[in-house]
């Protein structure tokens, strides 16, 4: 599935919205690689298809801008890990069918939104600390055109999210 979207360009499209939002920071795409991560993972709820689908793009524009490989690669990992907890998990939807029917798969979903996006906001506190403390790279800043443009051409992989958990 990772495969599918990366090749189909919903991650690069995510990707590069990401980007608009927050490249400017010092160690933006670092940022870029969370938020993408925190957004694909929405969409598949599955940390290995984020992985791949942001990873393999990530990693290779992140060391061409100076990056360290590790760095980056720790960065992919942990931030595909959000996709486990911020809906539609897998892992939710099997946790509810293996409770009995005593844990309600909405409610999971409902639960695991906001541990989500506090383990993104941590991962990027932590990517502040390491950016500045190693004086990483800053883009500069996206303009509101810059930014509605790349929204506009994100809003259906945005709008799979809502399909996906509202379905």
């Amino acid at each position: 599935a990772g495969e599918i979207m990366k090749r189909g360009g919903i991650a690069n499209r995510l990707i590069n919205f990401a980007k608009s939002l927050v490249a400017s920071l010092p160690g933006g795409l670092a940022y870029v690689n969370v938020l993408a991560s925190m957004l694909f993972g929405a969409i598949s709820g599955s940390a290995i298809a984020a992985t791949s689908a942001i990873g393999s793009i990530m990693t290779d524009r992140m060391e061409e801008e100076g990056y360290p490989r590790e760095f980056s690669a720790s960065v992919n990992i942990t931030s595909s890990t959000t996709g486990l907890l911020i809906p539609p998990s897998n892992i939710l939807i099997v946790y509810a069918l293996a409770s009995g029917g005593t844990a309600s798969v909405a409610a999971l979903f409902i639960a695991g939104y906001l541990p989500g996006v506090l383990l993104g906001l941590a991962l990027m506190g932590y990517i502040a600390y390491v950016a500045i403390k190693r004086k990483f790279s800053k883009e500069k800043r996206s303009t509101l055109k810059e930014i509605w443009t790349h929204f506009r051409k994100a809003f259906f992989s945005l709008l799979l999210l809502v399909i996906v958990v509202g379905g």
